[in-house]
Order: C-alpha cells, then sequence, then structure tokens
C-alpha cells in the first residue's frame, strides 16, 4: 500500500522556525521512528544549499546563512 499525502499544519515553538522557513527539529527535542519499532534521536549533520549544477554545495548556518560569507563578513569586522 502507498499512502500519499501532505502536512497541513504543525504546531512548533515559534523560535524553531528560523527566518527563511527551517524548522529547526533538532532543538525540538524530538524523537525519529523507522519502522514500527525503531525510535532515534535527531542529530543534524549540516545544513547544505540547494544542489545546482553550476555551483558546488556550501554548508549554511542554521538560520541560512552561507558559512563562508559569515566567515567572510566576520573577518571584515576583525580588520576594521
Amino acid at each position: 500500500m502507498l499512502v500519499i499525502g501532505e502536512v497541513a499544519h504543525i504546531i512548533v515553538e515559534p523560535e524553531c522556525v528560523k527566518a527563511d522557513g527551517y524548522l529547526d527539529i533538532e532543538s525540538l527535542d524530538c524523537v525519529a521512528i523507522s519502522g514500527l519499532d525503531s525510535y532515534h534521536q535527531t542529530t543534524r549533520l549540516d545544513r547544505l544549499s540547494y544542489a545546482k549544477p553550476d555551483k558546488p554545495l556550501s554548508s549554511l548556518s542554521i538560520d541560512g546563512c552561507s558559512l563562508s560569507l559569515q566567515n567572510n563578513l566576520r573577518n571584515e569586522a576583525v580588520k576594521e
């Protein structure tokens, strides 16, 4: 059997939804399930930019900013 649906509503703490709409499930301290009887804790491995054929992937901060851009801005502020 195949069930196809959509999530219509989700209720979470407002601070778990980032400015770009990203839902930080790790901060919800939730549990994931696989199969009928296997439970897991969620741990973020990375947040990556959208895959595009002409651009390499880059890591994003939790708020959606490119980490390399953040580092460049931080280095500029240190120079001043």
